[in-house]
């Protein structure tokens, strides 16, 4: 692998899926029953790959370059969300400017074709935008399995977009039902340091207990992981964050990369999960080279601040 970003894993089903960033590929592994790494074939080897044809091959968009993508291919894959109760398996194509979805109820073949298609209204288009139902550099994603939510940080355009992605309602290019970090759903964030906006919005994690909405802001001058109240009666467009981790305001953003790690600051948090079971958020703080657990599983709107472990 060449910069792998962030894996999924389906543990229903019993599959592993790794980000393969800069192979421009999400591979697969077979799990055994039991979750482990089926080592059946004489290793930890994966089983298939996704947006190339082979197990070897590793061009974006199979050598055809970005913005000239197809039905199968992938472009800096970065971020992956899994619905195993439906077998599917949401990719964030970040130079495609789009979220591919493949259904696996069949099964694998390497390079298959995705299902559907959001951010674009087609398979052949790759051009960013700014609309209710485009990205531009989308990177994380969290998935509501309860309310079959899709969240996706586009990171470019400093919001992130939620969509319904029910099996009855998904749709090619389908519209936006609400934003975080923007006013409107025709508007990118401002990319400012407030209780409602962030910059580069790259992790995003969603806790299913309580409803929150964990958005990680990985620009240099931002470094905070902010909490929305994301529950279907309060989501609103553009809403306050109740409380952020790396600052001790949620409207400031101290230069935490200069000031070497502490206990609860975070320089560059790029990639969030959350761990329902526990709950616990895990932030990837790649700027200190380290991962923060927290103690989470606040129930909005009465939401404490966490520490870490």
């Amino acid at each position: 692998m060449v910069d792998p970003s962030n894996s999924a894993i389906d543990i229903v089903n019993h599959w592993l899926f790794v980000a393969d960033t800069y192979n421009n590929r999400v591979v697969v592994y077979t799990l055994n029953t039991d979750n482990s790494i089926s080592t059946a074939s004489g290793g930890h080897t994966a089983s298939y790959a996704l947006g190339q044809t082979s197990m070897t091959g590793s061009a974006c968009n199979q050598g055809a370059g970005a913005q000239n993508p197809t039905q199968s291919t992938l472009c800096q894959p970065a971020d992956l969300a899994v619905d195993a109760a439906n077998t599917r398996l949401f990719v964030t194509d970040n130079q495609n400017n789009r979220v591919l979805v493949f259904n696996y109820s069949g099964g694998f073949s390497n390079g298959m074709n995705a299902s559907y298609v959001l951010g674009q209204s087609n398979f052949t288009n790759g051009g960013s935008n700014t609309t209710r139902s485009g990205f531009s550099g989308p990177q994380g994603l969290a998935y509501d399995a309860a309310n079959t939510r899709l969240f996706v940080a586009d990171a470019v355009n400093d919001r992130v977009l939620v969509l319904n992605v029910a099996t009855g309602t998904i749709a090619n290019g389908e519209s936006a039902s609400h934003v975080f970090g923007a006013s409107s759903l025709t508007s990118a964030g401002s990319g400012s340091c407030t209780a409602s906006t962030f910059n580069n919005p790259n992790g995003v994690a969603y806790d299913p207990n309580h409803g929150t909405q964990f958005v990680g802001a990985a620009n240099g001058t931002d470094n905070r992981v902010l909490a929305f109240n994301a529950t279907p009666a309060y989501i609103a467009n553009g809403e306050n964050t109740s409380w952020a981790l790396g600052t001790t305001s949620v409207a400031s953003c101290p230069n935490n990369c200069g000031n070497g790690p502490t206990q609860n600051n975070l320089c560059i948090p790029v990639f969030l999960n959350y761990d329902p079971g526990s709950s616990r958020l895990f932030v990837i703080d790649s700027g200190n080279e380290r991962v923060m657990i927290f103690d989470g599983g606040y129930a909005p709107p009465n939401f404490m601040k966490m520490l870490p472990d």
